[in-house]
């Protein structure tokens, strides 16, 4: 039993390669177990398109009229267009004048890192990050980022891309391991 006195260190063999096949097994169970989310992102991204019908339980096509509201539409893009708009403030606290500069000075990185990203973004040909962050958090209700490292440029070395969230399937470890997986299946 360990006592607290000592410890001894085993040395663990590094983990298997995985095969293709082993990772396409991997996606097609990962794509399983959000099945049931994805047939509601189909269904939320339908009534955005204006695709779904909302009908009642009596409803006689030959009979009834058909409706058909864009105002889905509408709340998504204001609320997107809001969100978007709206001033980003980042503030770290500082007790002392030192701590203050301090905080000064990451708070510039912060800002001129989401400048980056807005303009990196825009030049990978999609809108504005925060409008494509807004219109997945709205139809979807969540938001993939992507984030590699790409250490070939020295003033930006970083990939940042939104992500269709119904092509991500993370799966999560237990307690304390975080994500410990992260598949894409892109789907027609």
């Amino acid at each position: 039993p360990f006592t607290g006195l000592e410890s001894t260190r085993r040395k663990l063999a590094p983990p298997k390669k995985p095969t293709a096949g082993q990772f396409q097994e991997w996606i097609q169970s990962d794509a399983l177990l959000y099945s049931a989310l994805l047939s509601r992102f189909r269904d939320d991204l339908r009534m955005y398109r204006g695709l779904k019908i909302g009908i009642w339980r009596q409803y006689n096509p030959d009979t009834d009229a058909h409706y058909q509201s864009a105002e889905p539409v509408i709340q998504v893009n204001k609320i997107m267009s809001m969100l978007s708009g709206s001033l980003r403030q980042i503030r770290f606290p500082a007790r002392t004048q030192k701590e203050r500069e301090q905080a000064a000075r990451m708070e510039a990185a912060a800002y001129w890192l989401i400048e980056q990203i807005e303009l990196h973004h825009r030049q990978g040909g999609h809108q504005e990050f925060y409008l494509d962050l807004g219109f997945y958090a709205l139809v979807f209700g969540r938001q993939v980022v992507q984030c590699i490292p790409d250490l070939s440029d020295g003033d930006y070395p970083w990939w940042i891309s939104t992500l269709d969230p119904g092509t991500c399937f993370p799966i999560w470890g237990h307690g304390k391991r975080g994500m410990i997986r992260m598949s894409r299946m892109y789907t027609t």
